[in-house]
């Protein structure tokens, strides 16, 4: 049987075999025929120096980076009182509001005067201070809305109009006389704003008004003084 490879080869092969040195297979780079991302080698960790009282991580605890949150500013509450003063603070007066031509102040020439009902008559000048002083106004009266503080005239006010007149009329005669008037009526029906009413005219009148405000019922007591 004749050999397909001749001598002179074979011989050849003997040579580059033997010249060829060996290489161990630690030094080849292994590489996977499916995979085609780079080969990692292997890096040598550094240890870790250990803190005193620094606690090691355990298995499930996040390593994430944590944000410490914020503290919210909490506003400082008002000082002692200021609630109560301005829930308890009347404005008698608006500047933006339109200001009404024609109308009357209140005093006493027409306190009693019957023509006057169904008019708005205007409390102005030291008056005023006066029912301010006293407590007459009330927070749920809506004084604010108005450029100056007017009331309305009813027939209950010309009466007590002619009640005060007819009292000052008799101390010029007979001497000091005393009054009871006594108000009742339902919520919002207008007691507050009739005593209101009978204090301007009492203080017109140069009255001592003693006045209780924050009353179930409301009632006045007309007592003479010296003026």
């Amino acid at each position: 049987m004749s050999l397909s490879i001749c001598t002179s080869c074979l011989a050849r092969l003997r040579i580059s075999t033997a010249a060829t040195a060996i290489i161990p297979s630690a030094s080849l780079i292994q590489t996977s025929s499916f995979h085609s991302s780079a080969v990692q080698q292997n890096v040598v960790k550094k240890k870790t120096v250990s803190v005193q009282g620094a606690r090691p991580p355990k298995l499930r605890q996040s390593r994430s980076a944590r944000i410490k949150k914020k503290s919210k500013e909490r506003p400082r509450p008002p000082p002692v009182g200021e609630r109560k003063t301005q829930r308890k603070r009347i404005v008698l007066s608006n500047t933006n509001a339109l200001e009404v031509q024609g109308l009357q102040k209140l005093g006493t020439g027409n306190m009693a005067d019957a023509e006057q009902i169904g008019k708005v008559l205007v409390l102005d000048g030291p008056l005023l201070d006066q029912l301010r002083d006293a407590k007459a106004f009330k927070t749920t009266q809506n004084w604010n809305m108005f450029r100056t503080p007017s009331t309305l005239v009813r027939t209950e006010t010309v009466e007590v109009g002619n009640d005060i007149r007819d009292v000052n009329e008799s101390m010029k005669s007979e001497g000091a006389q005393t009054m009871h008037k006594l108000i009742t009526g339902e919520k919002a029906s207008g007691k507050s704003i009739h005593l209101l009413q009978a204090m301007s005219m009492a203080y017109l009148s140069k009255w001592v008004v003693i006045n209780i405000p924050d009353c179930k019922s409301h009632s006045f007591h007309f007592n003479l003084g010296v003026c």
